[in-house]
């Protein structure tokens, strides 16, 4: 077997053993959206079936350029976009071992509200988190997966 078979081969083996239909479909979203000079942005993603034997995968992704993202203060560690279908604002990325990350927030979670304010702008986000004291705990209400989650950001 040649180098390339081989290298294909045990690239598929590793994709099935890991369940390959959702590393796939976020693949080919990153590499669409690098292609255009933008980052891809993955919001509801779902996978179904059984792994490693019958898998689908789907998500709903957005190309961004950087002029759409907008980075929350440096302490909370994340960036967000806005969406006008999301019902809330996509988390884009989230920085390790900062407030973000800490609270439990994940990229591609669509937060609805916070500290008690409703958020619907990206611009909405950073607002609502200055409105929260240094060292007081803030109710984070995000959807992940169709899922409502209720996290607390200790600011």
């Amino acid at each position: 077997m040649n180098a390339t078979k081989s290298n294909c081969a045990l690239g598929l083996l590793v994709l099935m053993f890991d369940g390959c239909a959702m590393q796939m479909v976020e693949k080919d979203a990153y590499d669409s959206c690098a292609k255009q000079g933008k980052k891809a942005s993955i919001v509801n993603a779902k996978q179904s079936g059984i792994p490693l034997l019958i898998e689908s995968a789907s998500a709903m992704v957005m190309c961004l350029s950087a002029s759409y993202i907008t980075h929350l203060p440096a302490a909370f560690g994340a960036a967000a976009v806005s969406a006008s279908n999301l019902g809330g604002v996509g988390i884009f990325a989230v920085t390790p071992g900062l407030i973000a990350d800490k609270t439990g927030l994940k990229a591609s979670d669509i937060v609805a509200e916070f500290g008690g304010h409703p958020v619907t702008l990206a611009s909405d986000l950073p607002v609502a988190i200055d409105r929260v004291a240094a060292g007081t705990p803030a109710a984070v209400k995000p959807h992940r997966s169709s899922k409502e989650l209720t996290l607390t950001a200790q600011l």
